[in-house]
């Protein structure tokens, strides 16, 4: 991911384009080929990276624009305007259009951890004992 990012900032720079002020929407599309599982490895790369708090809006990952089953990704990024986001996040009669969602990680679900012997008396066979105590 770093190295996909990394060439995304230096196509950037080379165009002389600004940085995004107030962040990015990016879009994740998955080529065809490649597994949900490392879409979404792929994805949480992407937001504990460097560029992830810039990320205002995540559209994706899906199946957006494939090429015949292709093992890859395609990342693009737009700049984040109140506009731009307003028009994004409008309803489409695209059925597979995935939603643009703020991303963030889930909050770990709260369980109480308590000892599994709690409240167990240990038995006492003395037939067991003398075989296994000789």
């Amino acid at each position: 991911m770093e190295v996909l990012l990394e060439g995304l900032e230096a196509g950037r720079v080379a165009r002389q384009l600004p940085a995004p002020e107030e962040g990015v929407i990016c879009l994740v599309n998955n080529l065809g080929g490649v597994p949900p599982q490392e879409m979404c490895i792929l994805v949480a790369d992407l937001m504990r990276s460097k560029w992830g708090p810039s990320v205002k809006l995540l559209i994706g990952p899906g199946l957006l624009c494939t090429s015949l089953d292709m093992n890859g990704v395609s990342i693009s990024l737009l700049p984040w305007s109140a506009a731009m986001a307003k028009l994004i996040q409008e309803p489409t009669a695209a059925a597979a259009w995935p939603a643009a969602v703020v991303p963030e990680f889930p909050t770990p679900a709260a369980i109480a951890v308590r000892d599994c012997f709690e409240g167990v008396t240990p038995s006492s066979d003395e037939q067991v004992k003398s075989i296994l105590d000789p």
